[in-house]
């Protein structure tokens, strides 16, 4: 789910799937892919997410769809938000949101673990030094106190 834009399960013989998939195609051309994963045709690994999809979302039917992982519903949810003008701006906004979570994470991915415990190393030392100086400062005004 978290790799997937728009994410379709599906069974390939399901009439409501296909017309989930149909609306999709005809809008994602403009911005990604669906993902569609054919249940049925995936033997008992099809079951094991069948089963996850239901713990999850609370749907027992498909298609169960996703887009920007947030989960959509079925073919008549799609549907419904196509038919308000909400499903294409919905793509649209959340695939730059994910562009960047996607980019965020591959920065991620890249940066060297030995540069991030360095950058922990120095914020470390800074406050240790911050705190050293105060108390060194207030031991100073002490003695002066006294004096």
């Amino acid at each position: 789910i978290k790799k997937n834009h728009i994410l379709i399960y599906s069974k390939s013989y399901c009439p409501h799937s296909l017309r989930a998939k149909k609306l999709l195609e005809s809008i994602h051309r403009k911005i990604s892919e669906p993902k569609v994963f054919e249940l049925n045709l995936m033997g008992s690994e099809g079951e094991d997410i069948q089963a996850y999809l239901l713990e999850r979302t609370k749907q027992r039917t498909v298609p169960n769809i996703f887009i920007a992982q947030a989960h959509i519903g079925g073919a008549d949810d799609l549907v419904n938000l196509h038919n308000a003008g909400a499903l294409e701006p919905m793509i649209v906004s959340r695939s730059r949101i994910y562009s960047k979570i996607n980019k965020f994470k591959k920065i991620q991915e890249n940066t060297d673990s030995s540069f991030l415990i360095f950058l922990l190393i120095v914020i470390v030392s800074a406050i240790g030094y911050t705190i050293f100086r105060r108390s060194k400062s207030q031991q100073q005004l002490n003695l002066k106190e006294k004096m």
